[in-house]
C-alpha cells in the first residue's frame, strides 16, 4: 500500500484562512524543517532524508493553473513521509529535479484531482477532506515517469551539478540507499546556492552526510566530494589529485637533475 501523501497549498481568496497549508491531514513531524534553510522552498527542489519515522520526500514548486483573487500563480508541496516499502517510487518522484516536465505533469494531475472550487470548500470547512492524503498518493503512479537507471554513489558527502548524467544517476542511488538503510543523512536538490562553498556550508549545518543536486550550478558540474570537517577550500573533484600527483613528480625529477648539475658543475 503506497504512503499517504500529504498536501500543502492554498486557497484563491486572499484571507488569511486560505494561506498555504496541509489539506486533510498534516504529516506527524516536520523533519524537512532542518534543511530548508538550504533550498528554496517556493521553487522545484525535492529533499530525501532518513527521519525517525521512516524516510521521507519533501517535493516543493509544483505548479497549479490557479491563481489567488490577486493573480499570483498557486503552487502545491507533497510529502510522503515514509517509503522505505516503495524505493521505486522514491525514485521517480526524486528524478522530477531534471523534469520541468514532469513538474507540470504532476501539477495537471493535481488540479484535477482537486479543482479549485473543492480546495476552496476543504479549507472552508465545508468538505470533507480525510480522502486528501489518500488520494493524492494513488494518482502518483499515472503522473510521474517510469524509474530511472542509478549510478555509482560515492560514500560520504558530495555534490553535483544536474546537468551531469552521473552526479543525476547518483543521485537516484543515493536516494535508494537512504530507502534501503544503507546510507545516512540527507539528498537534496538546491537552488538555494550554486557553489561548492553553499554546498561545504550545508553539509557542515546539517552534521550528516549529504548528496546536492544543484540545480543552477556556477562552474560545479561533475561530483565534487566534500570531505567531513574541511574548508571550503578542501572540496576536491573526484579523481583530481591525479593532475597533482603528475606535477610533483616532474618537480622531483627537475629536482634531481639540478642536484647532478651542481655537482657535476663542482668537481
Amino acid at each position: 500500500m503506497t504512503a499517504p501523501a500529504y498536501l500543502m497549498t492554498r486557497g484563491r481568496p486572499r484571507e488569511n484562512r486560505y494561506d498555504y497549508q496541509f489539506i486533510g491531514a498534516v504529516p506527524p513531524a516536520r523533519w524537512w524543517d532542518a534543511v530548508t534553510k538550504h533550498v528554496q522552498t517556493t521553487q522545484r527542489e525535492i529533499v530525501v532524508a532518513r527521519h525517525e519515522g521512516g524516510v521521507g520526500v519533501y517535493v516543493t514548486g509544483v505548479p497549479s493553473e490557479r491563481r489567488d483573487a490577486g493573480g499570483t500563480p498557486i503552487r502545491y508541496t507533497l510529502v510522503l513521509d515514509d517509503l522505505r516499502d516503495d524505493p521505486v517510487l522514491l525514485q521517480r518522484i526524486a528524478a522530477l529535479a531534471w523534469s520541468a516536465d514532469g513538474y507540470e505533469r504532476l501539477g495537471e494531475q493535481l488540479d484535477k484531482e482537486f479543482d479549485a472550487d473543492r480546495i476552496d470548500a476543504i479549507i472552508r470547512g465545508d468538505e470533507p477532506a480525510e480522502d486528501v492524503p489518500a488520494r493524492t498518493a494513488a494518482m502518483l503512479d499515472s503522473a510521474l515517469e517510469p524509474a530511472a537507471s542509478l549510478g555509482d554513489d560515492p560514500a560520504g558527502s558530495w555534490v553535483g551539478g544536474v546537468k551531469d548524467r552521473d552526479a543525476r544517476r547518483a543521485f537516484l542511488a543515493r536516494v535508494t540507499r537512504l530507502a534501503a538503510a544503507e546510507a545516512e543523512g540527507w539528498a537534496f536538490t538546491s537552488q538555494a546556492f550554486g557553489t561548492l562553498r553553499g554546498a561545504h556550508e550545508a553539509a557542515a549545518d546539517l552534521r550528516a552526510p549529504v548528496a546536492i543536486m544543484l540545480l543552477d550550478p556556477d562552474g560545479t558540474s561533475s561530483i565534487q566530494e566534500i570531505a567531513p570537517g574541511k574548508g571550503p577550500a578542501l572540496v576536491k573533484e573526484r579523481r583530481s589529485r591525479i593532475p597533482l600527483i603528475v606535477g610533483l613528480s616532474l618537480a622531483a625529477v627537475a629536482l634531481i637533475l639540478a642536484i647532478v648539475w651542481i655537482m657535476r658543475s663542482s668537481a
